[in-house]
């Protein structure tokens, strides 16, 4: 359980500076958070 929240967050800082971007983010953030999800 603990592997999972740990990487929740480490994910979604990953995904909010890829978000930051306007332009290569927003798919990129979609694939990040699919790979822990599946």
């Amino acid at each position: 359980a603990v592997d999972f929240a740990e990487r929740h967050g480490y994910i979604k800082g990953i995904v909010k500076d890829i978000i930051h971007d306007p332009g290569r983010g927003a798919p990129l953030a979609k694939v990040a958070f699919r790979d822990p999800y599946r």
